[in-house]
């Protein structure tokens, strides 16, 4: 936990005593299971930066600022009330196409101690659009694509902070995307000691969030910007090399089953 760390090492040394700190998987460092689903929600915390553009995956939002809602204040905000929920729609038009999603990242942009708490997130279709969320946030929510995961996040936020959690498709024809993220068991609030990047043109997406006091503020600029990481699928190329070898394999088989019989 950050309690045991000393502020005036290296980043690298810094993250490097912090990770050897994180519990075994199975404990409070990794999401928790998700019933039905074929993997548990876990946390990837990366020391590096992953965000130049590639074929697996999908940014969307500018980095032109930087906001600690909803992982870093938001639930400090509250406390020690609990429960506070938080809602992003983003740009169908921002997609180029239906992806198929396992994880999303979120980029750091002041470097600081995150609120420790429970994250669920879930994802749903929207016919709400950006800049126009509903002040009673049931009425933005429209079919569920995934209850995505409960992530218990604690320590320093790291350049990309990647959740990984049950995989989902997203067909922008269908609507705007929104994330739904409802924070609960507030532990160690560091209200505004870190900051992730986030969007100030609101072109692509925004913001909306209900506060622990039922107080609402909507609309707003300066949601995160998000990288949607694809589930990886083999090229065409490769599933060829993949159907000859085992074209090759099945054949060698029928030889040596030959000789035997002969």
């Amino acid at each position: 936990m950050l309690g045991s760390v000393d502020i005036a090492q290296t980043p690298t040394a810094i993250y490097e005593e912090w990770l050897s700190s994180l519990p075994t998987a199975g404990h409070s460092g990794d999401g928790s299971a998700i019933s039905g689903t074929s993997k548990p929600a876990r946390i990837v915390m990366a020391w590096r930066d992953e965000w130049v553009p590639t074929p697996t995956n999908t940014v969307i939002g500018a980095n032109n600022g930087g906001n600690c809602y909803p992982f870093s204040c938001f639930a400090s905000e509250s406390f020690p009330a609990p429960g506070v929920t938080y809602q992003e729609v983003y740009n169908a038009g921002a997609f180029s196409g239906a992806i198929t999603v396992d994880s999303i990242s979120f980029r750091l942009s002041t470097a600081g101690p995150m609120d420790s708490a429970s994250y669920q997130v879930a994802f749903y279709l929207t016919n709400r659009p950006v800049l126009g969320l509903d002040t009673t946030l049931s009425n933005n929510l429209g079919a569920l694509l995934s209850n995505f995961g409960a992530f218990n996040i604690f320590g320093l936020m790291p350049p990309s902070l990647t959740l990984d959690g049950a995989n989902f498709t997203y067909d922008p024809s269908l609507g705007n995307l929104l994330m739904q993220v409802t924070v609960t068991g507030l532990t160690e609030p560091h209200r505004y000691q870190s900051f992730f990047a986030a969007d100030y043109t609101a072109i692509d997406v925004s913001r909306i969030y209900r506060k622990a006091d039922g107080s609402t503020d909507g609309n707003v600029f300066g949601a995160l910007q998000t990288r949607f990481n694809r589930l990886a699928v083999p090229e065409p190329t490769t599933w060829a090399l993949m159907l000859g070898g085992f074209a090759a394999i099945g054949a060698a088989l029928r030889r040596r089953r030959t000789r035997l019989v002969t």
